[in-house]
């Protein structure tokens, strides 16, 4: 679904009032050069934007805006400037607000940054207590840090990640604050990053492209265990690069080995993950996907990876349907942006993926709705397709360690991925004489079948066959 189009270095803003079905709104908020932004919601539901604005004269100087809407992106109230243009160069701002009911800091407001004016670049750090004020927070004397990204734990932690290196990229930085922004620990290197793509100029750019590909980490927090998960693009040995993630589960008290995202055999490039996690406990990553393509590594998709176990297993589809080839915008002021990062919201079973590519011979902005639960349709028919008597309809689930019984056709509610093992009747059902199942997936006679649910099932059914001599029924769970 396309939103809109964005020109030029403008922030641009959309809502929708129907669930991502329709959308509205303006390719720019203001008219003067500004971009970077971020959104976040807190718990009254107000939506706050974070911006950058670019200021002229010597130097890069720059200052950080944030603007308030309170009723869903219709409108915005005066913005407030975070810091002034006069005083050093920004880059990046991330804003992330605390709205969860159990914190002590409950609708406080936190914006990072990354300070620009010398090399190694640092990492600096804002809250509505005072946004004038601001603080370093960390700092590598012989590797700049870059592109913050922020997530608020359930009890109010402030949990930051970052690029260690610029522009070549070594690492992941991790750093938290247990006390609304107070004080922050040292940052820790989570995860060894091999930059991918080619040095060009003053950035590395992605192969066959010409696109900068900045290490951007995206982080979020399970609202239901306070898991930590964390994901980064990386070039991988023999491998083009993939998306991994790490994670830090309170059981374990570290970090997780890194895991590879996408489960492509290919050669070809994974990048610009971004994450989220729901609050029934589901992970959806999004992220440029180039396994369409493994002879050229050209064409690109978009693809999300989810998990519903706390990302031990990940299952990848495309959610954008059509290829593109990405590349630099045209009015790109080095010649070498398509955009650094993508997006991706969730809540409860819905996740709201959001990004852009030309494959309608422009940059637009896209999304998909993505419902994980689905209903699917379980049937059982005669071979010819007519029904089985009024008595026989009927099939078993398999649901709590037990054969549950549901009448034809039955629907079931289920979950994208989710295993389901169903049996049919082994009645004999006269005129012709008809026993045995054969599945619509397969010509396996085996009763109790195993049937993983993708986006594309909707229909299940099994249908009876002539009775034969010498046909086994396989009658037991494996």
């Amino acid at each position: 679904m396309k939103l809109n189009s964005k020109k030029g270095s403008r922030v641009g803003y959309f809502y929708s009032n129907d669930g991502g079905y329709t959308w509205n709104g303006s390719e720019q908020i203001h008219s003067e050069s500004n971009h970077d932004p971020t959104v976040a919601y807190d718990a009254n539901g107000n939506v706050y934007l974070c911006y950058l604005r670019p200021w002229s004269g010597s130097g890069a100087k720059a200052a950080i805006f944030i603007e308030k809407s309170t009723n869903n992106g219709l409108s915005w109230q005066t913005r407030t400037q975070l810091s002034a243009p006069d005083i050093y160069d920004i880059d990046k701002p991330f804003l992330a607000i605390d709205n969860n009911a159990n914190s002590p800091y409950l609708n406080k407001k936190y914006v990072f940054w990354v300070y620009n004016r010398s090399i190694p670049y640092t990492i600096y750090f804002s809250s509505s207590d005072n946004f004038s004020a601001k603080k370093k927070i960390a700092k590598n004397s012989s590797s700049s840090l870059m592109s913050p990204y922020a997530a608020i734990g359930n009890n109010g932690e402030i949990y930051a990640v970052f690029g260690i290196g610029y522009p070549k990229c070594t690492g992941i930085g991790f750093l938290k604050s247990t006390d609304g922004g107070q004080t922050f620990t040292q940052y820790v290197k989570i995860a060894s990053v091999e930059q991918i793509g080619t040095m060009q100029g003053n950035h590395y750019v992605l192969n066959n492209a010409g696109i900068r590909v900045d290490t951007n980490p995206s982080i979020a927090v399970d609202p239901l265990n306070g898991a930590i998960y964390v994901v980064y693009q990386s070039k991988n040995s023999n491998r083009g690069s993939d998306v991994f993630m790490v994670k830090y589960t309170y059981g374990d008290n570290n970090w997780s080995s890194p895991i590879r995202v996408n489960n492509d055999e290919t050669n070809t490039d994974q990048w610009f993950p971004s994450i989220s996690v729901s609050e029934s406990h589901k992970i959806t990553i999004v992220y440029y996907d180039r396994s369409i393509d493994p002879q050229n590594n050209t064409l690109s998709t978009v693809s999300i990876a989810y998990s519903n176990d706390g990302g031990n297993v990940f299952h990848n589809y495309d959610v954008s349907n059509i290829s593109f080839r990405p590349k630099p915008l045209s009015n790109s002021s080095r010649g070498q942006f398509m955009g650094d990062y993508i997006g991706v919201a969730s809540n409860n079973n819905k996740a709201f993926p959001v990004w852009v590519d030309d494959h309608q011979s422009g940059f637009e902005i896209y999304t998909s709705l993505i419902d994980y639960e689905k209903n699917i349709t379980v049937n059982q028919l005669r071979e010819d397709g007519r029904e089985l008597p009024l008595d026989k309809r009927h099939i078993w689930v398999w649901e709590n360690n037990s054969f549950v019984q549901k009448n034809t056709p039955a629907t079931l509610p289920t979950q994208i991925w989710e295993t389901k093992i169903i049996k049919g009747i082994q009645d004999t059902i006269r005129n012709p004489s008809e026993k045995y199942n054969r599945w619509n997936v397969d010509n396996n006679v085996t009763n109790f079948r195993e049937f993983e649910i993708t986006s594309e099932t909707n229909e299940i059914i099994a249908k009876l066959k002539p009775t034969y001599s010498n046909i086994t029924i396989q009658n037991s769970l494996k």
